[in-house]
């Protein structure tokens, strides 16, 4: 069983040339599934790219942005003031885009969204887009009926349960989903946290556990368990090692993560510049670098042993990376790396390079 891994990936440009890798290189052909774990959207989070994050996010690259994020937009109403209406088009088209993106990679081969955070009908984190790509300060966001704006997103949702239908795609959101012998749980970023007192937080994880009840159900006949994690998790920077941060979905996995003959754990984790990869009891744990790193991915196989691939796009470069299973203090980037990487001073350099 192998699959691609893309997250985090939030602007046209990187989702676009992670595609276009994929298909050039045929690397389709290689693999059972793609699985897209959310950020689609949120391209304000290009800031932290080390695409930028030398030179910043020109105005130059922020007008190019704007033209890939939304094009009718972009030749319509650019140079107009916004009104709740335009921002409403607009939130439209770049929920029109996401589908168009999990169409095409579904054309290419079986593809499996999460939904993250940045597509939340709950954050609505779209609306962060335009004031980010056209430096724009307006009274119309305060204005919006948000009536008509949650529909934009129940919309799109109704296209991806269509797509369904046609058989090489599979929206996760709202229940686990058995692919082979495998039972996949995707939880979904309803919400930045998992754990608090606050609403947000609370109906996140009341969604993670009555996802956590349906997957219970459906362990019959399951070899493999991959979960794939787009809301908070617990990262401990002191020592490098990782631990599920949700009540309900940790239970599960103390409770059946040992029946599986291979138990994967995946997080989405946009804010790094290299992927992680170790075993913490009978978990496999993967900190699936981010697309926004000038489109890298990871593609992992589960078989006898599991296996992290990382794709790096810029450097032409494929790299097998290694297993941790002990977690001293971290000294530094470059110790953290070498855990993982066999050039861990070169990796370290992607988080600095310019584009």
């Amino acid at each position: 069983m192998r699959h691609i891994i893309i997250s985090d990936t939030h602007s046209p440009d990187c989702i676009s040339r992670i595609y276009l890798t994929i298909k050039e290189k045929k690397i389709h052909d290689l693999v059972d599934a793609i699985v897209i774990n959310g950020d689609l959207l949120g391209v304000f989070s290009m800031n932290k790219s080390n695409m930028y994050r030398v030179k910043g996010l020109s105005e130059e690259n922020k007008d190019e942005l704007l033209k890939l994020c939304a094009s009718n937009f972009y030749k319509e109403h650019k140079d107009k003031d916004l009104t709740p209406d335009l921002i409403l088009e607009y939130v439209k088209e770049r929920y029109e885009w996401c589908y168009k993106i999990l169409e095409m990679f579904s054309e290419l081969k079986f593809t499996i969204f999460n939904l993250g955070n940045h597509e939340s009908e709950f954050h609505m984190l779209v609306l962060e887009e335009l004031p980010f790509l056209m430096n724009v300060v307006s009274d119309a966001f305060e204005n919006l009926d948000y009536q008509k704006l949650k529909q934009i997103f129940y919309d799109f949702e109704d296209e991806l349960h269509k797509l369904e239908e046609g058989g090489n795609f599979k929206y996760i959101k709202k229940e686990p989903y058995v692919f082979k012998d495998t039972l996949i749980l995707g939880i979904p970023g309803m919400s930045h946290s998992t754990v608090g007192n606050d609403q947000m937080s609370q109906l996140q994880e009341s969604w993670t556990a009555n996802l956590v009840e349906k997957a219970k159900s459906m362990i019959e006949g399951c070899n493999k368990l991959i979960i794939y994690n787009h809301t908070q998790a617990n990262y401990d920077r002191q020592f490098g090692s990782f631990g599920c941060e949700s009540p309900s979905l940790n239970q599960f996995m103390e409770e059946y993560g040992g029946k599986f003959d291979k138990s994967i754990f995946i997080q989405s984790h946009n804010h790094w510049s290299h992927s992680q990869f170790m075993k913490i009891d009978d978990f496999y744990f993967v900190l699936n670098n981010a697309g926004l790193h000038s489109g890298i991915f990871n593609i992992i196989e589960i078989d006898n042993e599991v296996k992290l691939l990382d794709i790096d796009i810029e450097r032409n470069l494929a790299e097998d990376l290694s297993l941790s299973t002990s977690f001293p203090e971290v000294k530094s980037d470059v110790d953290l790396i070498s855990r993982y990487y066999s050039d861990p001073e070169s990796i370290a350099t992607r988080r600095t390079s310019p584009k």
